[in-house]
């Protein structure tokens, strides 16, 4: 009898061991993974043979890039093979950020935008969303735009003080609360003013070039409750230099 139950403890040990799918761990030095840059994108494969995730199985490759603190990057992973998977993690360690589809793209391709939290050697392991994801991909690298800042509110009363770029236009949030009449004037020593007030449509509410007499400009307009943009410029885009911006209520005098 016991012999029978050590023959069987025996098979159901190598069957147990046959079934075990064995598991590759990648094993990478940053000094020779290849480097995903900005223009320059990374093509490889993912086989059988490739590293695997413990967790799930998935194969995975893994790249290195070279970035600095506040650099605003988007890094992609494209494969017609596979359903792609990215994560980004700071040269510390931790991980900055990952993606499966990305949402402004299609298909299954992954993106991950983030802005980077400091200076060093970032690790991007790009893989298949599971075990049976193989094939070819292509990760790139490329700096995302730097959103402009919100333009600048105003209010009634108030005044602003400016400086005009050459060819620019400077733009002021003014909200209204209340229906009013707004009395607006933009004065300058140095350029040829144009004003400009356009609602949150981007219909023209007022314009003027040239009040009487003078190259400053002004406008009397009915403003009822909403948002609208307060356009500074110089006469066809000629001229730059200091401004002064006024904005009040208009009251008309006895």
């Amino acid at each position: 009898m016991p012999r029978i139950l050590a023959i069987v403890i025996a098979v159901i040990a190598l069957s147990t061991a046959a079934a075990r799918q064995p598991v590759t761990s990648p094993i990478y030095y940053l000094t020779t993974a290849p480097e995903v840059r900005v223009g320059s994108p990374v093509t490889g494969e993912l086989t059988r043979e490739s590293g695997r995730n413990f967790k799930d199985g998935s194969h995975l490759d893994v790249l290195v890039l070279r970035g600095r603190e506040g650099d605003a990057v988007v890094l992609r992973a494209e494969s017609e093979a596979f359903d792609t998977y990215l994560s980004l993690f700071a040269p510390g360690g931790t991980l900055v950020d990952w993606n499966d589809d990305d949402l402004q793209g299609s298909g299954t391709d992954a993106a991950i935008r983030a802005t980077l939290p400091m200076t060093g050697t970032y690790v991007v392991v790009v893989s298949g969303f599971g075990p049976l994801d193989l094939g070819e991909y292509t990760v790139s690298l490329e700096h995302a735009e730097t959103a402009a800042p919100p333009p600048p509110e105003v209010e009634l009363p108030s005044t602003v003080f400016g400086n005009l770029a050459n060819g620019g236009r400077d733009t002021y949030v003014l909200t209204i609360a209340e229906p009013t009449v707004a009395g607006i004037e933009l004065r300058s020593a140095a350029f040829d003013t144009y004003l400009t007030v356009v609602d949150a449509d981007g219909w023209t509410m007022a314009e003027n070039d040239d009040m009487v007499g003078t190259t400053d400009s002004g406008v009397v307009v009915w403003l009822d409750v909403g948002v609208y943009q307060v356009i500074v410029s110089a006469y066809e885009s000629l001229g730059s230099g200091p401004y002064t911006l006024t904005l009040d209520r208009y009251v008309r005098t006895p």
